[in-house]
């Protein structure tokens, strides 16, 4: 699977190869987040380019958002 992020997230250029779970995430993959798992986001600190499906609700460090794309739904 190669997908490209920016049909999703605009401004994002690059490609997700796959999926990964947040609390071990591998780059270039899409990984989702609610809230009840909001603390594990800052694991994605030791990767990039992620596609993060996240909860609306989640408040999301600038420093990731600059790495990753986020799309953010009420049911992520």
């Amino acid at each position: 699977m190669k997908y490209s992020v920016g049909r999703i997230v605009p401004g994002k250029n690059f490609d997700v190869v796959g999926m990964s779970y947040i609390g071990a995430p591998r780059p270039n993959t899409a990984v989702f987040i609610t809230k009840k798992i909001e603390h594990l986001p800052d694991a994605l600190e030791a990767v990039s380019e992620c596609l993060v499906f996240a909860e609306k609700s989640i408040v999301v460090p600038k420093k990731l958002e600059n790495v990753h794309a986020f799309y953010f739904s009420d049911r992520p």
